[in-house]
């Protein structure tokens, strides 16, 4: 018989989620058999092959569907088509940078020219760069900066969806969807049996009135801070599902991926990739899910992912926002 690996070893061996595994088997991409006394899924020297090779496609930025018809084709020229589209995505978003270089290279000269003596306040210095260099002057290099700015922002990190929705009770007042890099969501965790109501969802109150040590030993953590600086709730399901059923909240950060974890605190490491963000006016228990998950479909280039982490971002001050992990299609 051949060797076959279990998911949880096949996991740890390519340091790929076990929900993402589970994603590209649904997708059509990799096959597994199962193990008849544990049911856990097994993979043979073919799978694992296969998984290499999607792993590769992955980190070189090939959408799901693009891989499925590289793997579907008879011949060379469906991948070669692929991967030439991408090398011309890549040129478009080089020359972009490119481009935004040099205006900024421009601006940096503007700004020299202005006496710095003079100009303490750094805020009333750059009001005076915008005033008085060319950038603003014939408004030809500022709407250039703009459109060109817009350009790598719609290509690379973000596409806004209009309209932005509401259900009557709360308005989704805006969407995007953000390319992230890998992070460690580090915090606090309850869980409660799958399947059993939750009711007011006490385990949710009561872990986020009794944290504060968390957040004061997450706040010191300035080195290990990431772009996402907002407190969150992660719903935390796909990580303890398999073993013991148990479903949940982790209370914490975004963290860089490299972050070590204090002592007493649960983590999940999620991997690179897009996530759509919703910011509400107003609390709705259930919406905001379903409105971001809408909002992904509209982009007509992204879907919610299957395997998707998703939670609460808590903003504070009335405001509400809500994550959902996606997929390009």
């Amino acid at each position: 018989m051949d060797h076959l690996e279990k998911i949880k070893d096949v996991s740890a061996r390519y340091q790929v989620a076990t929900s993402t595994l589970r994603y590209y088997e649904k997708m059509g991409l990799l096959s597994s058999s199962r193990c008849k006394s544990s049911g856990y899924r097994l993979y043979d020297e073919d799978a694992l092959v296969r998984l290499r090779q999607i792993l590769v496609l992955r980190k070189l930025d090939i959408s799901i569907g693009d891989i499925k018809k590289i793997f579907g084709a008879s011949h060379a020229d469906i991948v070669l088509a692929v991967l030439d589209k991408k090398v011309d995505d890549i040129d478009g978003e080089v020359a972009l940078l490119h481009e935004l270089k040099a205006l900024v290279l421009a601006f940096i000269q503007q700004i020299r020219a202005i006496d710095f003596y003079n100009e303490t306040d750094v805020k009333r210095l750059f009001d005076k760069a915008v005033a008085e260099t060319t950038l603003v002057g014939d408004g030809g290099n500022l709407a250039q900066l703009f459109d060109t700015s817009d350009q790598l922002d719609g290509s690379i990190t973000a596409i806004a969806v209009e309209p932005i929705a509401s259900n009557g009770r709360c308005n989704m007042e805006s969407f995007e969807i953000i390319k992230h890099e890998a992070y460690k969501f580090i915090g606090k965790s309850v869980y409660f049996r799958a399947g059993t109501p939750c009711g007011d969802a006490w385990f949710h109150d009561f872990l986020f009135e009794h944290s504060d040590w968390m957040w004061a030993k997450l706040d010191e953590m300035n080195a290990y801070a990431s772009d996402i600086t907002t407190k969150a709730a992660l719903l935390t399901w796909d990580k303890y599902c398999e073993k013991t059923e148990l479903l949940g909240f982790t209370y914490g950060k975004f963290m860089k991926a490299d972050a070590p974890v204090p002592a007493g605190m649960d983590y999940f490491d999620i991997a690179e990739g897009y996530m759509g963000v919703g910011v509400f006016d107003n609390w709705d228990e259930g919406d905001h899910e379903y409105m971001v998950n809408e909002a992904i479909e509209k982009t007509g280039e992204y879907t919610p992912a299957s395997w998707r982490f998703m939670g609460e971002l808590l903003y504070g001050e009335g405001k509400y926002g809500y994550f959902v992990s996606c997929e390009r299609k």
